[in-house]
């Protein structure tokens, strides 16, 4: 069984045990083929069911966004929320690889300087469909099709939707929760999921060329804009993982001037990290200000690798230009 380490950005739970299943309010209509005979004669489902306890949140980032639009400000901490989850999942050899709005739980941290609530706190949830197994290292034998290939069938990235099954055949998982998070970001900034689309607009992951992808209004801050480009590119050997995207947008809530970030020497860039471990030590330590900020610093720094930092910046020095 794959125990995962606890992250702010992914789901707690404290116990799961099997009990009767209940008859909800509406599970006979919602749900009537899959309930025990006991409550549907017709029904194929079993008498026992899993229950976790988990803590309560109070909405799903699909149902908040129908509600209310983030500001920009707070849409790329949701993004960077989303990616450090999909970071901490895959460095423990785990694909969620049913990412959508849905499973996605969302509540309003409380700024205890302002005495109000603060940004929007997101863990990922339903890991139903996820591969976990640790010895596969996120890359699942595709040798027939009986084989799962995951959940949701539009939010599924490119090179698993198109996997043809035969001896010898691999899916990489390692890049394709980062795919779905790219897409999710579409309806984070307000606009329509364009693989969730019906019709002629809307888009197929086998299929769709980058140049299809819609754009998303200039007002979004360029360095989002710029984050989607990179996670729904079609070939995952290019696709950045979420490690190197969430660097690059940490760099870019707080790193400085971003006209010389081609020209940043080793030593300019280990200032820079000791600048911000000292932020992150001292805002601990009086437990001021936006706590959700805070946890996202925390976790950057303590995943800093040299390497995947100068991949975000050289991403940034050769893409940035084209934005404009």
């Amino acid at each position: 069984r794959k125990k995962l380490e606890p992250h702010p950005n992914v789901i707690q739970v404290f116990r799961a045990y099997t009990a009767d299943v209940p008859l909800l309010p509406g599970a006979l209509t919602d749900y009537p083929d899959v309930l025990p005979a006991r409550f549907n004669p017709a029904g194929i489902g079993h008498n026992h069911t899993l229950f976790l306890v988990m803590k309560n949140y109070p909405c799903t980032l699909r149902q908040s966004l129908q509600v209310s639009l983030p500001d920009y400000r707070e849409a790329i901490l949701l993004i960077l929320q989303l990616l450090e989850g999909v970071d901490h999942l895959n460095r423990q050899g785990i694909a969620h690889r049913d990412l959508k709005s849905e499973n996605i739980l969302l509540e309003r941290d409380s700024d205890q300087k302002e005495n109000k609530f603060g940004s929007p706190r997101l863990v990922i949830t339903d890991f139903g469909c996820c591969l976990a197994e640790q010895h596969l290292l996120l890359k699942l034998p595709f040798h027939s099709c009986c084989v799962d290939r995951g959940g949701n069938a539009c939010l599924m990235a490119p090179e698993v939707a198109t996997a043809v099954p035969g001896p010898g055949v691999v899916i990489d998982y390692s890049k394709a929760d980062v795919w779905a998070v790219g897409a999710i970001a579409y309806e984070i900034f307000g606009l329509p999921n364009p693989f969730c689309t019906p019709g002629p607009e809307g888009l197929e992951s086998r299929t769709y060329q980058e140049k299809q992808l819609p754009l998303l209004p200039s007002t979004v801050p360029p360095e989002a804009r710029l984050v989607v480009k990179l996670l729904l590119r079609r070939n995952a050997n290019k696709r950045p993982s979420a490690r190197v995207v969430a660097n690059l947008l940490h760099i870019c809530q707080w790193g400085g001037n971003l006209q010389n970030v081609d020209r940043m020497k080793m030593q300019k860039i280990a200032d820079w990290l000791l600048c911000c471990s000292a932020a992150a030590l001292l805002h601990a330590g009086y437990n001021a200000g936006n706590m959700v900020e805070a946890e996202l610093q925390r976790n950057f720094l303590s995943n800093v690798d040299l390497g995947e930092l100068q991949m975000a910046m050289a991403f940034l020095s050769c893409e940035w230009p084209w934005l404009f």
